[in-house]
């Protein structure tokens, strides 16, 4: 009896060992990924690739940002949403017209959506940094999903950045 009592703790005691050991190799994992990002935006800023400049990559893919949304067939843009989601169609209509329809021009749509387009930048950097398979390597298009995605949304005075605010239940958010 008392064997099967010690077969039990050593067992848990080993089971804990275990435990301890993933939580660490987890950790570790974490650690040389995080150092992976910041070594590749470290390299990025060294090469100016994250210049901020007017005429700095930032400056000009808000500018190619701006003109997609100005190109923009919105039906086309909304058509994967359900006819049935009359709301969810309406609402994402509403947001990329939004975008299309109330900036005269690219610097105009930076500062007015300057607070949506630092958080898409961001993202979109980072899920590019982070290698995502999935990630359109066009910003303009990244942009769009998160539009579409309701991602994007009013900022924490109530102002507009970029769109109206969207929910969240709809089926065709990603």
């Amino acid at each position: 009896m008392n064997y099967i009592i010690y077969q039990k703790q050593i067992e848990d005691i080993q089971k804990q060992k275990l435990k301890e050991k993933i939580a660490v190799n987890a950790d570790r994992i974490n650690e040389l990924n995080s150092l992976q990002i910041e070594k590749r935006v470290n390299e990025l800023n060294e090469n100016g690739k994250l210049s901020q400049g007017k005429n700095g990559p930032i400056a000009q893919e808000v500018k190619s940002t701006f003109e997609f949304f100005k190109s923009m067939n919105i039906e086309d843009a909304i058509a994967h949403i359900p006819e049935s989601d009359i709301e969810g169609r309406k609402i994402a209509r509403e947001s990329l017209e939004h975008i299309k329809n109330n900036y005269p021009d690219a610097e105009n749509f930076a500062n007015a959506t300057q607070s949506a387009l630092c958080n898409v930048i961001s993202a979109w950097e980072a899920a590019m940094i982070a290698g995502g398979r999935n990630v359109p390597t066009n910003f303009a298009e990244f942009y769009k999903e998160q539009v579409l995605a309701g991602n994007i949304k009013k900022d924490i005075h109530g102002d507009d950045v970029g769109v109206f605010l969207m929910p969240t239940n709809h089926t065709w958010n990603r």
